[in-house]
């Protein structure tokens, strides 16, 4: 049976799944090429150098931990890069 009470409005979680701005907070979309440049650097970017990386070691052990030591460091680098621009940013528009 469907509750005919229930709606969007009654869920808990609304606030987040709405796409409207919702007193203080301004809710931003990535779009087009900010949305590609985020995949590109937060996705292809670590998996391209762990990539690389593996290949030029020779071992298949050492292969293997290069890979994923690669994969773990720049995936942490660019997390930190992306905290600090956006923290950099909040301080810019105050």
């Amino acid at each position: 049976m469907e509750d005919k009470e229930a709606s969007c409005h009654t869920c808990p979680l609304s606030a987040l799944c709405s796409a409207q701005p919702s007193g203080e907070e301004d809710v931003r979309e990535a779009t087009g090429c900010k949305l590609v440049s985020q995949a590109i650097a937060f996705f292809l970017l670590p998996i391209a150098a762990a990539i690389v990386v593996a290949a030029m070691v020779k071992g298949e052990n050492v292969r293997i931990l290069a890979g994923i030591g690669t994969f773990i460091i720049v995936s942490a680098a660019v997390a930190m890069i992306g905290w600090y621009l956006r923290r950099k940013r909040k301080v810019n528009e105050r």
